[in-house]
């Protein structure tokens, strides 16, 4: 909402678009089995330590893939993930989409 938060997501989401941003911005949330498309952009870390959790699909054959974001946890608070980080992961794991291509 404010205008930090606004740059600070528009600088991970260009990073994104360019290739893969450092590990400490974007990366991973493979905490288990069935969790290994869960990523989390991670924005202000240290500080605010926003986390946008989503599901990242590749487009088999080519170079490109899809992030969908999913939960937004507007604070974390520790360095490891406590149950309801955790949670939010399983449940962003969960979601199911359908993902068509244009024509």
């Amino acid at each position: 909402s404010d205008p930090a938060r606004i740059k600070k997501f528009r600088y991970v989401l260009a990073l994104l678009m360019e290739g893969k941003p450092p590990r400490d911005l974007y990366d991973r949330e493979n905490i288990e089995k069935g969790c290994e498309h869960v990523t989390a952009i991670k924005l202000f870390k240290g500080g605010q330590n926003i986390r946008i959790y989503c599901q990242q699909f590749s487009d088999k054959g080519k170079d490109q893939f899809i992030i969908i974001a999913s939960e937004l946890l507007e604070k974390k608070k520790s360095q490891k993930n406590s149950k309801k980080e955790l949670n939010i992961i399983r449940r962003v794991a969960s979601y199911e989409y359908i993902l068509e291509k244009d024509e």
